[in-house]
């Protein structure tokens, strides 16, 4: 019952959440996440990393150096702005 119930908020929040595995490999992403990046089904990006996701090496880079510094430090990241085209699937 406390899953749906934070996958019921996350769901209808504004801001953009997700979660990568290890290997930063998306698990799971929120509605908003999949309506900013005009993804229809999250299964077109779960298992997929930010190569795949926003198609320029240099955003990917970045991200992928973030997501290993919230793993090393085991510190979320808030707030991030970033610049991107986005380019439905």
């Amino acid at each position: 019952e406390s899953r749906e119930k934070l996958r019921i908020i996350l769901d209808n929040i504004p801001h953009l959440v997700f979660w990568q595995d290890k290997n930063l490999n998306f698990i799971d992403v929120n509605k908003s996440f999949l309506k900013f990046f005009k993804i229809e089904d999250k299964d077109q990006i779960i298992g997929k990393n930010d190569y795949k996701l926003l198609n320029i090496g240099e955003m990917a880079d970045k991200s992928k150096y973030l997501g290993r510094e919230v793993m090393k430090t085991n510190k979320p990241t808030y707030r991030l702005k970033w610049k991107i085209q986005r380019e439905a699937y």
